[in-house]
Order: structure tokens, then sequence, then C-alpha cells
């Protein structure tokens, strides 16, 4: 019986006993304290760790001994865990540190849920809070999830696509609403209106922007050129983000054989009438304009496109405007020659003093510094380079326009694969840039008051002469003013 006892009593010492046995989620240590699996916790390990992500806001413990300090040295928290912890900052960050009283300059420490909603430990999963969503409610959540009209992203994602870089701690946490072009709101549910510029303010300045594409000579070495026909396309961004691009065009480069200075041509070139050259079937300013006009929903308003084409010594073209016999190229020399009547067609592409020569409107433009009279400067294009202007009746706001080109290239007698690329590619081949600020008024042509070229004039909702309707996307007009912006003053709401 004294034998039995014994082996009993002695049994007893050597085996632990754990709350629950560990409820088959852990094992028992000596000290009879459960050392607990992957994902379960507690004192018997019947709970469910939940997923833990970055806080968005830390929970610093505080002084949890009641010592009246918060405590740097590491110590266990009684009956939280086993692990060692601090008052201050996680036990982890703590022992990476070669000087745990240094400056604590850290955030965003991993908390159960991400310290955005509560941790059911019966089944491991988080119930997150309003706003927040995901496995550990690491993210936040877009309200109405954007609607039927926009996607929600994170902004990092959001960032790459418009080739930016975001780096914040939150970079794939916070998210955003994209809306689809013509929309806004926070959940994108409202409708935008069109932009234009105050027409009061605005009243002594011309807003409109000119986009001037330069196709340019290449070198006749170690390049892959263009044999003949290039064909591109216009790319034109709107207020709104959505992006329209023409049907092709077609463009010849001139690289026949024993051609000194290979060039972009401008369609079939009459000889006998420089007049005639805009009514031919291929000359490129009329492509241009017929295409960009031709795009859907009414994107592009009442377009114009100039052509001008020099050699570094004389004009061989620009359409519309007076003499290609100019020698002279300042200012006060092109607004007297643009001014005179010439019926010599062979020196005239605009068949003399007429609407197109006298309207700022529609005659080539005069630009900036050009009183030295350099060829170059006063056409605002190029030696050898085929300039293209592109006017519309609107400031350049977020608009953007993009050439992209394909061809088929030839280096000596060897053919080469077709070259693609846009205005922004290595080749050089085109440029695209806004130069509607670079143009001067002038008083002997069109007159006064002087007016000022400003393409970068701020745009404004309904032009600032309306209240916008989201729920339709029109604009209501003030009285005394009308259009689809609003930005026409109206003679009879003046009266």
């Amino acid at each position: 019986m004294k034998v039995v006892l014994v082996l009993a009593m002695t049994i007893g010492l050597v085996s632990a006993r754990c709350p629950n046995d560990c409820s088959g989620h852990g094992s028992c240590s000596a000290g009879s304290v459960c050392n607990c699996r992957r994902n379960f916790a507690g004192n018997d390990c019947s709970q469910r760790i939940c997923y833990e992500g970055l806080a968005f806001i830390d929970n610093p413990l505080g002084d949890i001994n009641a010592n009246n300090k918060v405590d740097i040295v590491l110590q266990s928290h009684y009956q939280h865990q086993n692990n060692l912890i601090n008052e201050k900052y996680p036990a982890n960050y703590g022992l990476a540190r070669t000087d745990n009283k240094a400056e604590w300059n850290e955030a965003h420490f991993y908390a159960p849920c991400s310290n955005r909603g509560t941790c059911d430990s019966t089944t491991g999963q988080c119930a997150c809070f309003p706003g927040f969503e995901g496995e550990g409610c690491v993210r936040t959540s877009c309200p109405n999830n954007c609607g039927a009209h926009g996607e929600c992203v994170l902004i990092d994602n959001d960032a790459d696509v418009h080739g930016e870089t975001y780096d914040s701690w939150d970079a794939q946490k916070t998210q955003k609403c994209v809306c689809d072009a013509g929309y806004t709101g926070p959940n994108c549910n409202q409708k935008q209106c069109v932009m234009g510029v105050d027409p009061i303010e605005n009243l002594y300045t011309n807003t409109d922007s000119v986009w001037k594409i330069e196709w340019k000579q290449l070198s006749t070495t170690g390049a892959k050129l263009p044999n003949g026909n290039v064909h591109f396309t216009i790319s034109y961004s709107d207020d709104f983000g959505d992006v329209w691009t023409t049907s092709a065009i077609t463009i010849e480069y001139n690289i026949a054989s024993g051609k000194s200075t290979p060039t972009f041509m401008l369609g079939t070139p009459s000889t006998t009438d420089l007049s005639l050259d805009s009514f031919e079937p291929t000359y490129i300013a009329e492509q241009v304009n017929a295409s960009i006009q031709a795009l859907p929903n009414d994107v592009i308003r009442d377009s114009f496109v100039w052509a001008v084409q020099h050699d570094g010594t004389k004009l061989l073209h620009a359409y519309p405007y007076p003499n290609t016999a100019l020698t002279s190229f300042k200012n006060t020399d092109l607004e007297t020659a643009a001014g005179a009547v010439n019926s010599d067609k062979k020196k005239n592409t605009a068949g003399g003093k007429s609407l197109y020569v006298n309207d700022q409107k529609y005659r080539m433009p005069l630009w900036k510094a050009n009183t030295a009279g350099a060829i170059a400067t006063a056409y605002n294009c190029a030696k050898n380079s085929l300039c293209l202007f592109v006017k519309l009746n609107e400031p350049k706001g977020s608009k953007n326009m993009v050439v992209n080109y394909k061809f088929s290239a030839k280096s000596g007698t060897t053919k080469l694969e077709e070259q693609y690329g846009t205005d922004k590619s290595a080749l050089g081949i085109v440029s695209v840039k806004e130069v509607g600020s670079d143009r001067v008024w002038s008083t002997a042509l069109d007159g006064s008051p002087t007016i000022a070229f400003a393409s970068t004039t701020k745009l404004h909702v309904c032009s600032k002469r309306g209240l916008c309707d989201y729920s339709t996307g029109t604009c209501k007009c003030f009285t005394g003013y009308s259009g689809h912006n609003c930005g026409k003053r109206n003679v009879l709401g003046l009266a």
C-alpha cells in the first residue's frame, strides 16, 4: 500500500497539468504553462489569433505595472502573454535597437485587426470598423464601393498608373475612388459639368490653346529612317481625363535618291499656284484638321490648323500667309506684308489681303522674340521641319496631346523592321508642345485694343457664370450668360 502511494506521488511530481490540457492546440510545459501552436493563444490555447496588420493608429500599453511611469525595461506582461514586452513600444523593436533609450521615431507597428477592428477569438476573424475592410482590416474601404461609375484602387497603384511614386507607410492600405471620365465625388455618384474661362476676367485675353506638332529632319546616317510614308494618330486627352484617338493620318518623308536634305512633305506641291496646295487631298494640315474634328461627342470644337516649312533661308510654305519671297522676318515686316494686297500667286498662299490674313483666329500667328528677324524664330519652326499648329478654342487646362507613329524603316539598301514610337521616343522624329501663350497680338493686323494671349488660363466649372447640376452634368447659367459652359455673354441679359 505504501509502495503504491509513493509511486503516485512520484508521478504527480514529474507530470505537469495545464488548463484544459491546452485544448488540444498546444503542449504543456514543465511549469504547467501551455505553449500554443501557431494561430492559437490564451492560457489554455483555446483562443484563435486574428490576422495582424500595420496599425493605422498605434495603441501603446502605458503604465501596465502601475508604478507611475512608462518603463522601457523589458518585462513580463502578467496574465497577458508569455513574451517579454515593454510599456513604450513592441519588445521586438526595442531588442533591435542599440540603445532603447534613444529617441523613438517609429510608428504603425503590427496589431490585431490593424487596430481598426475587434478580434473574435473564437473564430480568429476580425470585425472591421466602418470604413475598413480586408483580412485583418488592413485597408480602407471606398464609399459605396465607388458605385457604378468608378473603381476602388490603392493610392500606390493609382500613382503607378500616372507615372508617379507614393512611398508612405499606407501605400498598400489607403484606397480611393478613381471615377470614370465625366464623374466625380467621393463615391463617383456626381456627373461633372464642362469647364470654361471666366468671360469677364478674360475679356481682353485670348485663351485658345495651340499645339505645335513638329515633324523633324533626321540625320541621314546611323538611323532607322522612314522610307516614304509615315502613319500616325493624334491622341487627345480632355479635361475629364478621357483619351480620344484620331484615325490614321499619312505623311511622306522624302528620302529620294540624291536628295541632300530629306524632309517631310506637305502633300502634293503645286509649282504654279501655291494657294492651291491647301486644296490638295493630301495636304497635311487639312488631314489633321478633318481627323480631329471627326472625333465623337463634340470633343474638338472649332479647330484650325496651320502648316509651316522653311529651309533656314527662305520660307517654303506657310498657309495661310501672304508672301513666300520675304527675306526679312521681323514682326513689323511680316505685318506689312500681311496687310498688303498681292495677286502674285507664285509668292502668295493666301490670295492677298483677306479674312485669313487679317483675323488672328485664322492668320499665321506672330511669335515672341523674333525682333531679330530669324526665320526659325519668326515662324516658331526649326530648319527643314514641318510644323503643324493646331488651334483649339479653349485653354490647355489638364488636356494633353500625344502623337503615335509607325513606318517601315530603310537604311541604305537594307529594309528594316517596322518602327513604332511616340513624340517622346528617342528617335526624335516628332515633338508635341503647347505654345498658345507664345503668340503676340498685332494691332496693325487685328486692331485694338490689344489682346493678350494666355493659353494656360485657369478653367472653372461652368466658367464661374453658372451652377453645375451634378445629377445631370449640365450648367445652369446665370442671367446674362449662355452656352454649354456659360462662357458666352448674352446681350439681352445685360440690358
